[in-house]
């Protein structure tokens, strides 16, 4: 199974109820799964459980980024920004199976080189390395 595929299609299913919060996970899902010819049962499956996650704790997860990102609102930030840092803050703070963080934030930002602006990278490096260093509150 690819991580970095299901956490594309995770991505891409949350930007997608960012704009249409009517459809449904399953919807938003394999919305973004019909864009991926190369897509498993296993990368579907871990992406529906990041999404699923991300939606029962974005109260908790955009507080922690509000919280980290000074001068920065959640509104403020780009779509594919807090996005991509939901996922991440979810895998590090969040999930069953744990992942080393390290890895979590190399894909988060590998994944920030690939959908956002040049800086976005680094500004989610930033968030992250708080996040791993205990200075969420």
């Amino acid at each position: 199974m690819s991580r970095r595929l299901a956490r594309e299609i995770a991505l891409q299913a949350l930007f997608q109820l960012d704009f249409t919060p009517d459809m449904s996970e399953k919807q938003v899902i394999a919305s973004a799964a019909a864009e991926h010819t190369e897509k498993s049962g296993a990368a579907l499956k871990y992406a529906n459980g990041l999404v699923h996650g991300i939606l029962e704790q974005k109260k908790t997860i955009d507080g922690l980024i509000e919280s980290l990102a000074k001068g920065w609102s959640i509104e403020r930030m780009g779509n594919t920004d807090k996005n991509i840092l939901r996922l991440a803050i979810y895998e590090i703070k969040f999930a069953d199976e744990k992942i080393e963080p390290a890895i979590v934030i190399n894909e988060a930002v590998e994944i920030a080189k690939l959908y956002c602006d040049a800086d976005a990278p680094k500004f989610i490096n930033g968030i992250l390395a708080k996040v791993v260093n205990g200075q969420a509150k």
